[in-house]
């Protein structure tokens, strides 16, 4: 729908040609394109465009069992896990956090001990330097259960 609204320009989406920046982030290089961010899973794909200046980050995880202790790879403390909802906790908290990680343009590059979700969002390392970089923009981050799976989306305005 964005390409539509650009006069001359009313690509297939199957076309538009998606490559990855130095950091390994996608851009698609046609004039006009504001930030964008993929993501897939089992389930399927989507994309997020960040119009009007806003930077995006977009994660789609499926809600599957988890091999015991895996939080303890990429849950700070403070960062809760339920018992009883475990896989469900783990998949959102990942989920939250690759988003936010998509949207400084770091993606898997930034390790998820550097981003803090619960109780609120806090950055470190490598983290917070790239948002100091981007002039630290507020940060908005939302969560969507769906049967089986979890969407986040983070996104910003104008610095």
């Amino acid at each position: 729908r964005h390409f539509q609204d650009i006069p001359g320009q009313n690509p297939d989406p199957a076309l538009l040609p998606i490559a990855n920046d130095p950091q390994g982030a996608p851009s698609c290089s046609l004039p006009y394109t504001p930030h964008l961010s993929i993501s897939h899973c089992a389930l399927g794909a989507v994309c997020a465009l960040g119009r009007g200046g806003r930077r995006v980050g977009i994660d789609w995880e499926a809600t599957a069992p988890r091999e015991p202790g895996l939080e303890k790879m990429f849950a700070r403390p403070g960062e809760p896990i339920s018992e009883t909802d475990r896989d469900e906790d783990i998949t959102r908290l990942w989920a939250a956090k690759e988003a936010v990680s998509k949207l400084l343009g770091l993606g898997l590059n930034c390790p998820p001990l550097d981003l803090q979700i619960r109780p609120h969002l806090r950055l470190y390392g490598r983290a917070l330097a790239r948002w100091e970089e981007l002039g630290r923009p507020d940060i908005e981050l939302t969560l969507s259960d769906r049967p089986g799976s979890v969407f986040a989306l983070a996104y910003t305005g104008e610095p």
